[in-house]
């Protein structure tokens, strides 16, 4: 008798609020990339640079801080348990959720890493104060 005893399934099958939560929740991702037009791997993107720049303009922080770019992670994983509390609790659990996924995390995170990226390797792009040109040069 082998049985699923991994974090997911537990919170799912412990917690049904957790699953209602997830119905409604994928419903509205549904509805919004419907009303939108935009593919589900493209609102995964635009959200994250969205939730970024929000999450770094809340916090006061400029886009070169680690703390916009973890809260997107963050943010990104609970969706993602999301989808898996929900396909955990009617078993389409799978191989292909697990791509999707990976796939989700990717285009939720690559904007905002570069963003990241070009924020700390050029602070003048994120409003930082560049050295004084050298006289003489």
């Amino acid at each position: 008798m082998e049985t699923d005893l991994s974090a997911v399934a537990l919170v799912a099958q412990v917690e049904p609020w957790l699953v209602r939560f997830a119905e409604v929740w994928i419903g509205w991702k549904l509805w919004l990339s419907d009303w939108t037009a935009v593919s589900h791997p493209v609102l995964h993107a635009y959200l994250g640079v969205l939730a970024q720049i929000l999450f770094a303009a809340f916090a006061r922080r400029g886009l070169a801080s680690w703390w916009p770019w973890l809260l997107v992670l963050a943010l990104e994983c609970w969706n993602e348990l999301l989808d898996w509390s929900r396909a955990l609790a009617y078993g389409s659990a799978g191989r292909a959720l697990a791509v999707e996924t990976a796939w989700d995390i990717v285009f939720t995170m690559a904007l905002p890493t570069v963003l990241l990226a070009l924020a700390r390797c050029f602070p003048r792009l994120n409003g930082g104060v560049a050295a004084p040109p050298v006289a003489g040069a």
